[in-house]
């Protein structure tokens, strides 16, 4: 009797359960589906899931399903990452993008409300909610200096050429894309 070799074609992934999430969620499951997965044996690796190139544990659920675990610290960063399938012999056919967003940043108030007209440099607090590392302060549209604390804090630094005449400023923080924005104002007064 000839038995022929079982022919193996390349895994297509259609769907995941989840397509994108905020910077600094927790850990989860993601279920890939698709066609063309393939179980391993002692002797024959089966179809993995990649995360960005790197082959992550992956449980068999069937021919059209796979599983793995995305780990918190997968998810520190925004950007977009590709996840694939890949099977051992045949390689993979296609990944499918996977999002991480920096929140919207919502800025609630300014550690001192104004500056006399003249005064030299100075520091700012801004307190809110969702700043990440990368948010940038913006002074009537410009942006400054900013140093990341916390989720809830960043300062920046007003230049003296800010503080030359009187008026209101519109100080806002922007986090970069994907996701984030630019927050709603808050006034500071330059006055006399």
């Amino acid at each position: 009797m000839n038995r022929r070799p079982v022919q193996v074609t390349k895994p297509i992934i259609k769907d995941l359960s989840e397509d994108h999430l905020l910077v600094g969620s927790p850990a989860f499951s993601l279920i890939v589906t698709g066609s063309n997965f393939v179980q391993g044996t002692k002797t024959t690796n089966g179809s993995v899931i990649r995360w960005n190139g790197k082959t992550r544990a992956t449980d068999f659920i069937s021919v059209t399903r796979l599983k793995t675990g995305v780990l918190a610290s997968d998810l520190t960063r925004a950007g977009r990452v590709n996840v694939s399938v890949f099977t051992s012999g045949v390689g993979n056919l296609n990944s499918l993008p996977f999002t991480i967003a920096n929140p919207a940043p919502k800025l609630l108030q300014v550690n001192r409300a104004s500056a006399k007209a003249g005064t030299k440099s100075l520091i700012i607090g801004l307190r809110g909610n969702n700043f990440v590392r990368e948010s940038r302060a913006s002074w009537n549209g410009k942006y400054r200096q900013t140093q990341y604390l916390a989720p809830t804090m960043v300062n920046v630094k007003v230049l003296a050429s800010d503080l030359v005449k009187p008026g209101k400023v519109n100080v806002t923080v922007v986090s970069p894309g994907p996701g984030g924005g630019e927050s709603s104002a808050v006034a500071f007064a330059v006055v006399r």
